[in-house]
């Protein structure tokens, strides 16, 4: 075996050397790797403080709800948007401004930045100030050339009662952005609270502070939030999204589901204030009747451009489609699958009699998003006398720009 070894000693050497160069290799990539992993690690505690969970919807949420939940919770209005410099004209798009008070800068250990944050969001802003007071990140100062007393043009995101993405939600920017007039009041540096956001990644997001009560009275959201943000449950709390999700559920209310319950006579009728009814609720609130034995009735309603009968044409009805009611416990709703039943003064007007057809245009999403209008044949079964159901106005909600007008003129509508 020795006389083997010497013989083939630079075959061995070679071996050995490759084997400690692989093994260097690797134990450098598990340094670096985790070199890396605490970087990152670090990274994002330091975005995050003391936050343990979020709160987020599609819609804002009742800021008040902080109070509900564990001590030092934080609510936040979040909006996305873009500045421009006033003076110099640079501009930065991409980015997040942050409505805050106290209990944010609170999730936070205290450090440059978060005590930056803290002065400014406690300081009495000055009412006789023509422009609101903004603080704004060191990455983002940079890119606008802003220093302070500088002033930055805001467009933000407005809130929309009807969703944007909905068929009838406006899309115009005049209708779907809020510009304000902003001074700059400091900068912060991109650690800490500079460094906050949701999203997981290396870069310092571009970020805006406003105080939270300015910034939603500039957007019209007096007591709302987008977030709320949670620290970690003092010991001896209960802990946990479980934990957290049974807090929530003790403490929402209808108006923090945009539900609005009105009594309509005998009966009451539940709506959305978006509109159109989020289908997960509509079925719990249905389950929920079914389990109490109480009659319900669901109605989708939609706006029809014109109803055609022969030559007859009746511009721009509501179309009303309702459940079958074997119980007959809300007069006289047709039977399903009955084909149109139009009230006895559509009747009148359109000259229709059961076993005509009707023609209805309506409008639908085209493939980019265009409004195409379409048309529908359906026959009609008969008419129902103006009242009861016949004639409920509830049977319409309420669409922002068209509810209360008393002429077609006033009308300021999504469509044309």
């Amino acid at each position: 075996m020795l006389r083997s070894l010497i013989h083939y000693r630079r075959v061995h050497a070679a071996t050995a050397l490759a084997a400690a160069v692989c093994t260097a290799v690797l134990a450098g990539a598990l340094v670096v790797g985790d070199s890396v992993r605490a970087s990152l690690r670090g990274l994002t505690l330091e975005r995050l403080g003391r936050i343990e969970h979020a709160v987020v919807r599609d819609r804002s949420l009742r800021a008040g709800l902080a109070a509900e939940m564990p001590a030092g919770t934080a609510p936040v209005l979040l909006r996305p948007g873009s500045a421009a410099h006033a003076g110099s004209g640079g501009r930065g798009g991409g980015l997040q401004v942050l409505g805050v008070d106290g209990r944010f800068a609170d999730l936070f250990p205290a450090g440059e930045a978060a005590d930056a944050l803290r002065a400014f969001v406690d300081e009495t802003p000055d009412r006789r100030a023509g422009s609101a007071a903004v603080l704004v990140t060191e990455g983002l100062a940079r890119e606008l050339d802003a220093a302070p007393g500088d002033v930055l043009l805001l467009s933000l995101q407005r809130p929309a009662e009807v969703n944007p993405e909905a068929l009838f939600g406006r899309r115009r920017p005049e209708e779907v952005l809020r510009r304000l007039r902003c001074e700059v009041a400091g900068v912060i540096p991109d650690r800490g609270p500079g460094r906050f956001a949701l999203e997981t990644h290396q870069i310092a997001p571009r970020t805006l502070f406003a105080r939270l009560a300015e910034l939603q009275r500039a957007l019209g959201l007096k007591g709302r939030a987008d977030l709320l943000l949670v620290p970690g449950s003092a010991e001896g709390e209960p802990s946990g999204p479980a934990a957290l999700r049974r807090r929530l559920d003790e403490a929402l209310g209808l108006p923090d589901l945009d539900l609005v319950l009105h009594r309509r006579g005998d009966h009451l009728a539940l709506e959305s204030r978006r509109f159109v009814l989020d289908h997960s609720l509509g079925e719990s609130v249905l389950g929920a009747a079914r389990r109490l034995g109480l009659p319900s009735l669901a109605v989708s309603t939609y706006l029809a451009n014109a109803i055609d009968v022969g030559d007859r044409s009746l511009p721009y009805s509501t179309i009303a489609a309702l459940e079958a009611d074997p119980r007959g416990s809300w007069g006289p709703v047709p039977p399903a699958g009955s084909g149109l039943v139009l009230n006895d003064w559509a009747a009148r007007d359109l000259e229709a009699r059961a076993g005509d057809e009707a023609v209805l245009h309506y409008y639908d999403f085209g493939p980019r998003e265009e409004l195409i209008e379409r048309r529908a044949v359906l026959g009609i079964s008969g008419s129902v006398e103006m009242a009861g159901l016949g004639a409920d106005p509830s049977l319409t909600p309420e669409y922002p720009g068209i509810g209360g007008s008393d002429d077609i003129s006033d009308w300021s509508a999504p469509f044309p």
